[in-house]
């Protein structure tokens, strides 16, 4: 029973917390508030996701602080789906993103949103203004992809996911 009583005292906290977070970054970033979804996911380290319209943020993880972080990641997404479309389609569309691994933690959506979270949103320039689909293109036909990421990653100091 005491189990199941802080389960649901966890679910009220960061329902409260979560939304009312959203709804200040929503104004900041100027996009439509999407519909937030708390869960758990029985992967620990899958901190949520985003869907158009929509956000699961795994609250069987470690903090409050790291769900607000992670509200902050996935409402980043949703921005770039409306100010860097041609950035994410480019991304999503490569079977690496899929895998999880270099080519994704690496790739600018995701550097973009680890950036803008472990600021709490207070960013002029971020790494995605400095890329475009032409470019990535072709540091990912000639190999260069990853290591010039990477050193983009590093200039901005963007956080390991």
């Amino acid at each position: 029973m005491f189990d199941f009583v802080c389960i649901v005292a966890r679910i009220i906290l960061a329902n409260i917390v979560l939304r009312f977070e959203a709804k200040r970054i929503c104004r900041k970033l100027e996009i439509e508030m999407p519909k937030i979804v708390l869960g758990r996911s029985a992967d620990k380290n899958k901190l949520g996701n985003a869907r158009p319209g929509r956000i699961f943020v795994n609250i069987s993880v470690r903090s409050l602080d790291l769900w607000r972080r992670t509200i902050r990641h996935e409402l980043r997404h949703a921005w770039q789906d409306v100010h860097h479309e041609d950035i994410v389609k480019w991304c999503i569309s490569k079977p690496e993103y899929r895998e999880y691994g270099d080519f994704y933690q690496y790739c600018p959506i995701e550097l973009d949103a680890r950036y803008y979270a472990g600021k709490n949103g207070d960013v002029y320039r971020t790494p995605i203004d400095f890329v475009s689909v032409e470019a990535l293109e072709r540091m990912y036909q000639d190999g260069t992809f990853i290591q010039q990421m990477k050193n983009l990653s590093d200039f901005f100091g963007v956080p390991e996911q």
